[in-house]
């Protein structure tokens, strides 16, 4: 997102009162840098919607006791954008560069490094209950339980997949049925899900020879869920080879820190959160007249769904 200073000086105004603009740098993502006259940083978040800034702004909130996880507190809030028509957040300063924009500088010892303390961070943020599963915004797609939560993503999905012709009725008719069976939820709790575990919104830096995870800064999609989700979500951005050993990183420390087999980065246990993200991301390929992309997406999901496409 493209701000100016006016803008930024607006916001700032409305949010945290009596502060002052020095120097502002824009970060890929819809991230600022502000330093304030008194010599402070603080991070201007924005979102595409207001809702995307309640969910952002609620799971932030529920994370304000964990004071030495690497997530931003809030300073200050406009989520419907009405100082200057943004839907933003101020927090603390999130610290660092994208683990995407630095990945040819980490060796694997690093990067495994790296993927232990990220998955040491994932753990904690999903110690965090939620009181239902979906959104986190005041309206949008909720339900009490997870089975009913996963059937309401699964059936927009896939009527959506069937309008754009990228299911026949069989197929989907088939992968709903492959859900019934597959999807067996053991606990009734929703988690803290943060939705944004993907290499672009990983912040680290050098710390003599090793790198620091210093922030997560995608929180727009944060829900009440399952674990599960993100362990799909982080193995789907960070698929490129190069990240083998973040990958191998995360999972080593997130199993080691829970004993719940439902929790770990098992793939029998990812398997139906896999399906449901490769089906998402082949509808999003589709709105993007990305037809290619999309057919291999949609390949994935019922492959992983045990159906054969026609």
């Amino acid at each position: 997102m493209d701000l100016r200073r006016q803008q930024l000086e607006t916001i700032l105004a409305r949010v945290l009162p009596g502060e002052r603009l020095k120097e502002f740098r824009p970060h890929a993502g819809g991230r600022f840098t502000l330093e304030l006259v008194g010599g402070e940083r603080v991070t201007l978040l924005t979102f595409a919607t207001p809702a995307a800034a309640e969910s952002a702004q609620g799971a932030l909130d529920m994370l304000r006791g964990e004071v030495d996880l690497a997530v931003p507190y809030i300073r200050g809030a406009d989520t419907n954008g009405d100082a200057a028509a943004v839907s933003c957040l101020v927090t603390s300063e999130l610290a660092g560069e994208p683990l995407a924009d630095v990945l040819p500088r980490l060796g694997e010892g690093q990067l495994y490094a790296l993927g232990q303390r990220l998955g040491e961070a994932a753990y904690r943020v999903h110690r965090i209950r939620c009181p239902r599963y979906g959104t986190l915004a005041a309206a949008g797609d909720a339900a009490n339980d997870e089975r009913g939560y996963v059937f309401k993503r699964l059936d927009a999905d896939l009527g959506a997949a069937y309008a754009a012709r990228l299911v026949s009725d069989a197929e989907a008719a088939t992968v709903r049925g492959w859900f019934e069976t597959a999807l067996a939820p053991v606990t009734d709790q929703a988690a803290l899900v943060c939705g944004g575990l993907r290499p672009d919104a990983i912040l680290v830096r050098p710390s003599g020879a090793k790198w620091e995870l210093t922030g997560l800064a995608a929180w727009d999609e944060a829900l009440g869920w399952v674990p599960a989700w993100d362990h799909a979500l982080l193995f789907d951005a960070a698929s490129d080879s190069r990240l083998f050993s973040l990958r191998v990183g995360y999972g080593n420390a997130y199993d080691m820190a829970t004993t719940r087999a439902y929790e770990q980065t098992r793939e029998h246990a990812l398997r139906p959160y896999r399906a449901l993200l490769s089906l998402r991301r082949a509808i999003e390929h589709f709105e993007r007249s990305e037809r290619g992309a999309a057919q291999r997406r949609k390949a994935v999901a019922l492959s992983l769904a045990g159906v054969k496409g026609e």
